[in-house]
């Protein structure tokens, strides 16, 4: 019996004519998002999202795959319970999320937004809040694929650069590396506060008033992970009270952005939707990795990129 790969991402259909001419053991499916549930039964390995719902129709499912590094929006315990392996994109978007965090830095630094309101009125005015970044301080909520990635562009820079994850151990891209518990110490010292870790029990919530509160004055908090890590009213309050200098936001608890959300008005938000990831290359490169360990299930190796169930990612 061939193996049965159901394919839900419109933008794999190079991936898909690839796949008919190199791999003829393989029987590939489009389909859909909205009608994935009529075709999961007897597939063997999905490309794409899936419900609760849909996996639920699922009877010889082994494998699913996403490109994005998150995977929180998937029903992650009953993919467990079914014994289904998971990969996801990891480290697929660390340099193009990388850059988007640096073109918040510097938008920031060198006041850019304001010297852009100048130009809008007409106005030739050298006044703005511009500082150096050499010698200023980076902490990273999460030095995973992503967090080093922003690490090494942060360094080029010339500052220094402290991060946390899950055990504390050192990450070669980091000045110094703390674990989640020792977080307050990444906090009271970061002119720039990334945060760059996947949503997890743990994580949700981990960004609240009492750590906003340990940011030094005039601190610039960036989100590029999930928009729930952060409470966002805890967050307008500190940018409203003066305490914070500003923020970089990609991702939100809601998405698309609610048009009544305080953050549109508040004034130092700087806001993207949801695109720090985006990149040129983004199709291809999700083919290649899925195409990688297409090989490997075929020939009967281990899955590169699995997900861990018990850590959410």
């Amino acid at each position: 019996m061939n193996t049965r790969v159901i394919v839900t991402d419109s933008r794999q259909i190079g991936l898909l004519e690839h796949l008919q001419k190199s791999a003829p053991e393989v029987e590939i499916t489009p389909a859909d998002q909205d009608r994935l549930r009529e075709v999961i039964a007897d597939a063997d390995i999905l490309l794409g999202r899936a419900s609760r719902e849909d996996l639920m129709e699922a009877k010889r499912l082994k494998w699913l795959h996403v490109n994005s590094a998150g995977v929180n929006y998937l029903p992650l315990d009953l993919m467990e319970e079914m014994g289904i392996q998971l990969t996801n994109g990891r480290g697929l978007h660390g340099d193009t999320i990388g850059d988007h965090v640096m073109a918040f830095v510097l938008a920031h630094s060198r006041d850019l937004f304001t010297f852009d309101e100048y130009k809008r009125r007409g106005l030739w005015k050298r006044q703005g809040s511009v500082r150096e970044l050499a010698g200023l301080t980076m902490g990273i909520i999460g030095a995973g694929a992503i967090g080093k990635k922003v690490a090494t562009r942060a360094r080029a820079f010339d500052m220094k650069v402290l991060g946390t994850n899950r055990s504390g151990e050192p990450v070669e891209e980091l000045d110094e590396t703390h674990s989640f518990a020792d977080m307050d110490r990444v906090l009271a010292v970061s002119d720039y506060l990334v945060v760059a870790c996947p949503l997890t029990e743990e994580t949700g919530g981990l960004i609240g008033a009492r750590e906003l509160a340990q940011l030094p004055p005039g601190a610039f908090v960036i989100n590029i992970a999930r928009g729930e890590i952060i409470d966002e009213g805890a967050l307008v309050d500190a940018l409203k009270s003066g305490n914070l200098g500003g923020a970089g936001l990609d991702v939100f608890t809601e998405e698309p952005l609610p048009e009544d959300s305080p953050l549109w008005t508040t004034p130092g938000v700087m806001i993207t939707p949801h695109v720090a990831g985006r990149q040129s290359r983004a199709a291809e490169r999700g083919a290649e990795r899925f195409l990688h360990n297409l090989d490997r299930y075929i020939r009967g190796l281990p899955l590169d990129f699995r997900v861990d169930y018990r850590k959410g990612y």
